[in-house]
């Protein structure tokens, strides 16, 4: 349910830090959603917010940034609406 409450607000994070070019906090953004969804064993989303945290990190490639963060909102928004449904079915 922790997860349910928090990743809302960090999916808006990481695209209000993208548009705003603040690498540093998308970096961080992404170092807390990778650690839960590596919890929630989404090793596919874990390995993408990993590759947003080493771009915004080291400024380089900043070009795949725009993709790596839509692919993961798409992703998260997709696994929020699984994880709501299993919840109410339980």
């Amino acid at each position: 349910s922790k997860f349910l409450e928090t990743t809302p607000e960090m999916i808006t994070q990481l695209e209000t830090q993208l548009k705003s070019q603040d690498y540093d906090q998308l970096g961080k953004t992404a170092h807390k959603l990778k650690s839960s969804v590596g919890l929630m064993g989404m090793e596919e989303l874990q390995k993408t917010m990993q590759n947003i945290e080493l771009v915004a990190k080291s400024k380089q490639r900043l070009d795949v940034l725009p993709v790596l963060v839509d692919r993961s909102q798409k992703m998260l928004t997709h696994s929020l609406t699984e994880l709501e449904q299993e919840m109410k079915a339980l």
